[in-house]
């Protein structure tokens, strides 16, 4: 591999937080919900709503079919999966009641959740993970004999990459705990592997289009079983019952209130179809080449120690690194410079880094390439990597 001596073009490997780029035809499918004449869902009658009401119809179809969900109008959007797990933490849990969730979880659980704790009395329970990220069963199997209202868990690691057997955790959930709602977190997991909802044991499953579908940014996808009934966390029109003041009873209208992000709408048809089109493993499969290639390379570099789980098949196409002599922070600096695009701090899931030890030393660099990072990209950050810990 070469010398890297002069900043190169972006190498985005920052996939974990964002995609890039998306899925060919999403950026022409956003521009073209700007260029025609849509118009509001649900707020009219004149053809430009008929427009806006088939997309969103085709993109809510389309989406739930992809995920092998049954019932389409349980699949709701929100603005982004924290606004779908703050409907799911807010709209559930009452006064008193015990949530179960994991020692990996993001901010975006457990902010809501403390919370909660303070304001309702609620009681949080976290079961523990080992220090590769993964959880304790025993430890779960004991926090699910309290019976929790809602047990809340990420699919996998947005630090690690760990990937939860998050069906396992499910059905022992269901098991132990039968009137115990079960949510999944899935904005990391979700495009990675091909997930079938259609046995799925789970109430609630969290869904971020902007990242493994390759979707734009600034839309959810929140797939709510048939037993559970949330009190929605926002309130307003949704251009049905407009005769009422009262907040509509039917699914997915009571909780899809206030205008609708139709531009990323249309970008998720776009990445939904082009998923279809080249199939899911392939693409996935892609990414789990693109990523197991760099942690071979910067694994094998002096000083440099990798965290999370050791076996592929237990992780994501992502992982996590820190340097024996390089802060975290300066790190993700020197590598900015070289124009490698990496996510350095605590990624917002401090609970995260504390469960695998890097939370005092200001968490990690996340590496995570995507399915279209060409092998000259991986080169480059590899030599560069490699010429970062030289340097000490």
């Amino acid at each position: 591999m070469s010398r890297v001596t002069s900043r190169p073009t972006l190498i985005y490997l920052d996939n974990a937080a964002t995609s890039f780029p998306k899925a060919p035809g999403v950026p022409e499918a956003v521009a073209e919900s700007l260029r025609q004449p849509y118009g509001s869902p649900g707020r009219g009658t004149h053809a430009a709503v008929h427009s806006a009401d088939r997309l969103v119809h085709e993109t809510r179809t389309a989406t739930a079919a992809f995920f092998g969900f049954r019932d389409s109008s349980h699949l709701i959007f929100t603005p982004g999966t924290t606004a779908s797990l703050n409907l799911i933490v807010h709209g559930i849990l009452q006064a008193g009641d015990t949530v179960a969730v994991s020692g990996m979880e993001h901010n975006a659980v457990m902010r809501p959740l403390r919370a909660l704790e303070n304001e309702r009395g609620c009681v949080v329970r976290v079961f523990a993970c080992t220090s590769r990220g993964l959880p304790d069963m025993d430890s779960l199997r004991d926090a699910l004999r309290a019976r929790p209202k809602l047990l809340l868990f990420t699919a996998a690691s947005n630090v690690t990459g760990g990937l939860f057997p998050f069906r396992e955790v499910a059905e022992l959930s269901a098991r132990l705990s039968p009137g115990t709602l079960i949510g999944i977190d899935a904005a990391q997991a979700a495009g990675e592997m091909p997930i079938n909802l259609a046995s799925f044991p789970c109430d609630f499953f969290c869904v971020s289009p902007h990242k493994g579908l390759l979707a734009p940014a600034g839309l959810g996808v929140l797939f709510i079983g048939p037993r559970a009934r949330p009190t929605p966390l926002l309130y307003g029109g949704t251009g049905s019952r407009s005769d009422s003041e009262e907040q509509p009873d039917f699914l997915p209208d009571r909780y899809e209130s206030g205008t609708m992000n139709l531009p990323a709408i249309a970008g998720l048809l776009a990445a939904i179809r082009f998923l279809e089109r080249e199939g899911l493993s392939v693409i996935a499969a892609k990414r789990r080449r693109a990523a197991e290639m760099l942690h071979d390379a910067v694994s094998s570099i002096r000083g440099i120690v990798v965290h999370g789980p050791d076996k592929p098949e237990d992780r994501l196409p992502l992982f996590s690194i820190t340097h024996e002599n390089i802060p975290v922070d300066e790190m993700a600096r020197l590598l900015d410079e070289r124009g490698i695009a990496c996510r350095g701090g605590l990624h917002c899931a401090p609970a995260a880094h504390r469960t695998i030890g890097t939370l005092g030393g200001g968490g990690t660099i996340r590496v995570s390439p995507g399915p279209f990072t060409t092998s000259d990209e991986l080169d480059l950050a590899a030599a560069a990597f490699q010429e970062i810990g030289a340097v000490t």
